[in-house]
């Protein structure tokens, strides 16, 4: 069942979910319980370090037990060595065939539920710490893998191809699991943000560390996965926040006035919803270059919403003519500009900071399309707009609208089909975070 075969990957990537241990997960249920088809489930569990082990495998035990799991059998990492290489000698003694063993190998490794890789002239099985064999009900056979987490060597990884990048050996040390809360606030702040910006945010461009990293959240249901698909008929993977991620947004952030955000709200703005969450981070990047302390980030929903209910409460007590005044006093507290004619001009995103001198202020964020008008264009710059182009086509737009080539300069090229920022460690072609 050549399916289950791994191929080698560099040392860099020692202890990132392998591709056969992230295809069994999906066989999983809901609820948790294992589903009724497909191989062996194989789960991952990570450990401090080895001296972790009896108290990782019994509370495993008991939440499994709790769970109306019946425990089979604990295999220790020897029992597991044994039992596989003991097939392979039986294997070999059978038939008298040297090659035999490698089959039976395999055999054993995969009724284990172990990962294993083909090599030139052997078979490499990957033994965990310890593994846990239960059962629910008659059902199938499931197996709890326990392993020695060796996170050091994936946060030196990121560390130095952000290094490389910044060129700043004294750069600040972000550990993995700050980096997946980071990454949670994120989406829920911006509601999307597609796989290839937030490996380049939030994983230093390390596409490996970031599977690793995506694929733990979502098991533990904190994000949701989803495609959007492009004209050109190609697709990119887009990353919403679930209820649940939602509050581990708050629960990470306590004292933070951000609004967090879970669920799709417009599927059919998926990728616009995605560019405005680049078009942020890099107006942010600039911000903090220049020392500023970004406090909040607020979407066009939120300002709109808050500038309704003042509105509102002032039109039910006393009228139209105060409506108005509230609805222009609260844009001008949110510090939205209002036309002429008295209308509100809405950013996609504001992004309210602190500068290096202590003053506050804001940065509205709009993302054009190839679909803007030049009028429209126009007046979101006036407005004082930041204004970015999602695609070719909107960069055209932006150059027809203001002539003479100014609309490159003043937007930047955000098309989700191409890549952000460039270069640093472990950055490599990879199909199941990058399609396009």
């Amino acid at each position: 069942m050549r399916g289950l075969e791994i191929e080698a990957r560099s040392e860099s990537r020692l202890v990132v979910e392998r591709l056969v241990r992230v295809k069994r997960l999906d066989l999983q249920t809901r609820d948790g319980a294992p589903s009724e088809e497909g191989p062996v489930c194989a789960q991952p569990l990570e450990i401090g370090s080895r001296a972790d082990l009896p108290e990782a495998i019994r509370r495993a035990s008991s939440q499994l037990e709790k769970d109306g799991a019946a425990i089979e059998k604990v295999w220790g990492k020897a029992e597991l060595e044994s039992y596989v290489d003991g097939k392979a000698q039986q294997a070999r003694r059978d038939t008298f065939d040297p090659y035999a063993g490698d089959d039976a190998r395999q055999s054993a490794a995969r009724e284990l539920g172990l990962d294993y890789r083909l090599e030139r002239e052997s078979v490499s099985v990957h033994y965990p710490e310890a593994q846990i064999e239960y059962t629910y009900g008659a059902g199938r056979t499931q197996r709890l893998n326990i392993e020695a987490a060796r996170q050091s060597h994936i946060d030196r990884s990121i560390e130095r191809g952000e290094r490389a990048r910044e060129k700043d050996p004294e750069r600040e040390r972000i550990t993995f699991d700050e980096r997946k809360r980071q990454a949670v606030r994120d989406v829920a702040t911006y509601r999307v943000a597609s796989v290839k910006d937030l490996v380049d945010e939030r994983f230093g461009g390390n596409v490996f560390a970031a599977r690793k990293g995506i694929d733990a959240l979502k098991r533990k249901g904190f994000l949701r996965e989803d495609h959007v698909n492009l004209p050109s008929g190609k697709y990119f993977k887009v990353l919403t926040a679930t209820d649940k991620g939602r509050q581990q947004a708050r629960e990470s952030s306590p004292g933070s006035e951000q609004r967090y955000w879970a669920g799709l709200v417009k599927p059919a703005e998926l990728r616009h919803d995605a560019a405005v969450y680049r078009a942020s981070r890099n107006e942010i990047r600039e911000l903090e270059h220049a020392g500023a302390k970004v406090k909040r980030i607020r979407l066009d929903h939120e300002l709109k919403s808050r500038v309704a209910r003042a509105t509102e409460r002032a039109r039910a007590r006393r009228g139209r003519e105060a409506a108005q005044k509230a609805k222009v006093e609260a844009a001008e507290a949110l510090g939205l500009p209002i036309d002429e004619q008295g209308r509100v001009h809405y950013p996609d995103a504001q992004i309210e900071y602190e500068d290096a001198m202590g003053d506050m202020g804001r940065v509205n964020v709009e993302v054009t399309s190839g679909e803007y008008r030049g009028r429209s264009i126009r007046a979101k710059a006036a407005a004082g707009f930041s204004l970015h182009a999602n695609g070719q086509a909107a960069v055209r737009k932006a150059a027809a609208a203001f002539g003479n080539g100014a609309g490159q300069r003043a937007a930047a090229a955000l098309d989700p089909e191409r890549g952000g920022r460039r270069g640093g460690s472990g950055r490599r072609k990879d199909d199941e975070l990058f399609e396009l």
